[in-house]
């Protein structure tokens, strides 16, 4: 557990680092290796260097939504659009479950109103801009990606909102709102490659903003249960 304590982000980083390469090197089969273990190691560092008695109620949180993550990364490698759908659900939970938190965190007040719809007004504008630059190419994934990008624009809102308070301020701006933005965009990196770019090697942004967005959080998270 100490190796864990004082390496594991530079473990998560070299495993990042080992699954971009299987993309670049075009040898995706072995990230059936790589890329299950990346949320297990980022969780790891976490318990590590937070403990396990305290906070139990946001400790179980982080374990679903992390398992969650592992279980979307896993059903991504997979061709097929029962795979992606499944992938979809795996992370609409996820975000569902980070919602949560945040709001143990700093729950909605009356007075932020105007910058908590800005907030999630922002992500629904991207999102109902990107599903009508790519509707004819969506099919049968509309309904799902327009429910998606519902839950991912209340997570971004709610990790917004936690800068409204003087006290956590410094979590919103050094982990949970840099995570939450890169989660916007790795999202929409991999739908727009998905839909219309159909690029191997898009999926390095996918990999590389999409691991930042994990990581942000994990120091988010961290910062907040020490």
């Amino acid at each position: 557990m100490k190796l864990i304590n004082k390496h594991g982000f530079a473990l998560f980083w070299l495993l990042t680092t080992i699954d971009i390469s299987f993309i670049i090197l075009d040898v995706e089969q072995y990230r059936i290796i790589s890329k299950p273990l990346l949320m297990p190691v980022l969780l790891a560092t976490i318990i590590s260097k937070v403990g396990i008695l305290k906070h139990q109620v946001s400790k179980i949180l982080l374990v679903a939504a992390l398992l969650l993550a592992t279980a979307g990364d896993v059903l991504l490698l997979n061709n097929g659009a029962g795979f992606f759908i499944a992938g979809l659900v795996a992370f609409l939970l996820m975000q569902l479950v980070y919602t949560i938190y945040f709001l143990r965190v700093k729950p909605f007040r009356s007075r932020n109103s105007v910058s908590i719809l800005c907030s999630f007004l922002l992500i629904a504008f991207i999102g109902a801009s990107f599903c009508y630059a790519l509707w004819n190419s969506l099919g049968d994934f509309r309904i799902p990606l327009i429910i998606y990008t519902f839950f991912l624009a209340l997570m971004f809102t709610t990790a917004v909102n936690v800068y409204h308070y003087r006290l956590s301020k410094s979590l919103a701006l050094d982990g949970f709102i840099p995570g939450a933005v890169l989660f916007v965009l790795s999202d929409f990196i991999l739908a727009s490659n998905m839909f219309y770019f159909k690029e191997a090697f898009i999926g390095i942004a996918v990999m590389a903003t999409y691991c930042g967005a994990q990581y942000y959080l994990a120091r988010g998270f961290i910062r907040h249960l020490r």
